[in-house]
């Protein structure tokens, strides 16, 4: 895994992946913190990264001057994968859960600014999700949920679209409550 930016630009870690984790590449993540940084300022910002998975787009995050990136995943090797990196890295401004993400969700203590979704994509965690942060009104006209997906996943969500963006096969959506 490699920081594309930041304070943090071009440290690569050589862990070993947990099995089954599908980290996003380089040239998706460079691509969409373009677009991130396009329409919100990330410095200062906090920042939940619900499905973590390797973390680099937490850690990315972080990189570039969130304030805070919460890291959640419930799988375990997942969870100490992303925390050796953090504990390399000698940051203090995350915070780091192992549950299901509508435990996470129905249990938030802050109002975060940016939230990342990327479950399995062939999981039904998407719909729950999205559902979920609607009801509880986690979005609002300044948040921006981003949902990366596979290009053949339909996403029913009532944010507005701002922005989407395919590369490779997959399909990153950009939405806010404006």
């Amino acid at each position: 895994m490699r920081i594309i930016s930041g304070d943090f630009k071009s440290r690569r870690f050589n862990y070993k992946l947990p099995s089954g984790i599908r980290p996003t590449t380089d040239m998706a993540k460079e691509s969409i913190f373009n677009i991130i940084e396009n329409i919100i300022d990330i410095e200062g910002k906090k920042v939940l990264d619900l499905y973590s998975g390797s973390g680099s787009v937490g850690i990315e995050f972080l990189s570039r001057g969130a304030e805070l990136v919460h890291f959640n995943d419930k799988n375990i090797n997942s969870i100490k994968y992303i925390k050796n990196i953090l504990n390399d890295l000698k940051v203090d401004n995350y915070k780091i859960s192992k549950q299901n993400a509508s435990s996470v969700l129905k249990n938030l203590e802050l109002k975060y600014d940016i939230i990342y979704i990327d479950p399995p994509y062939n999981s039904d965690e998407y719909e729950k999700t999205i559902k979920l942060i609607s009801e509880l009104e986690l979005i609002d006209e300044i948040s921006l949920l981003i949902i990366e997906s596979d290009e053949f996943k339909f996403i029913d969500c009532d944010f507005n679209l701002i922005k989407e963006k395919k590369i490779s096969s997959s399909v990153f959506r950009f939405y806010s409550n404006i």
